[in-house]
C-alpha cells in the first residue's frame, strides 16, 4: 500500500474562480491600458480551462492586442503591416529620441493614413500639420506611399528644434 496522500482533485468551482481571477486581472490591466480592451479579454477567458490546442480564443486575442515598432516602442503598428526592422534606427540623444521606422504591407494607403490619423491623438500626439505631430518635446513625420499594391510607411521621430 502506498503512503502517498491522496491526490485531491479540483472542485467543479475552481475553473471558474481561475477564469474570475483571469478575468479580475485582465480588466485590471485594460483599465491602466496594459492589456487588451475587455471584449477582447472576454473572448481570451472564454478559453479558459480548456484542453490543450483548444485556446484558440486567446489566440485570436492575442492578435488583436495591438503592436508596437520595436526601435521606438511607444509608436504603435498598424494591422496588415510588416515592421522593416532591418531598416529601422533609433538614438536617445541628451536633446531627445532621434528615429525612423519603416513598415511596409498589402492595406491601401488612405487606411494607413486614417489608422495613424485617429490613433497618434490616442497617444498624445497633437497634429500639427497633414503628416507632423508633436508631443513632448518631439516631432513625428509620417510618410506613406504605394506602389505596386504595397504601402509603405516611414514614421522619423526628432526633438523639436
Amino acid at each position: 500500500m502506498s503512503s502517498q496522500p491522496p491526490r485531491h482533485s479540483p472542485g467543479p468551482g475552481h475553473r471558474l474562480r481561475r477564469g474570475a481571477v483571469v478575468l479580475s486581472a485582465a480588466l485590471a490591466l485594460s483599465t491602466l491600458g496594459l492589456g487588451p480592451a475587455p471584449a477582447q479579454t472576454a473572448t481570451a477567458t472564454q478559453g479558459a480551462g480548456q484542453g490543450a490546442g483548444q485556446g484558440a480564443g486567446s489566440a485570436a486575442a492575442k492578435a488583436d492586442q495591438p503592436r508596437f515598432f520595436e526601435e521606438l516602442d511607444d509608436l504603435p503598428l498598424m494591422a496588415g503591416l510588416q515592421e522593416m526592422e532591418e531598416a529601422n534606427v533609433a538614438f536617445d540623444k541628451p536633446a531627445g529620441r532621434i528615429g525612423e521606422v519603416y513598415a511596409e504591407g498589402k492595406v491601401p494607403a488612405d487606411k494607413v493614413r486614417a489608422f495613424y490619423g485617429e490613433t497618434l491623438p490616442q497617444f498624445g500626439w497633437q497634429k500639427v500639420s497633414e503628416h507632423r505631430y508633436e508631443r513632448d518635446g518631439e516631432r513625428l513625420e509620417i510618410e506613406v506611399s504605394e506602389a505596386k499594391g504595397v504601402t509603405t510607411l516611414r514614421i522619423s521621430l526628432s526633438p523639436i528644434d
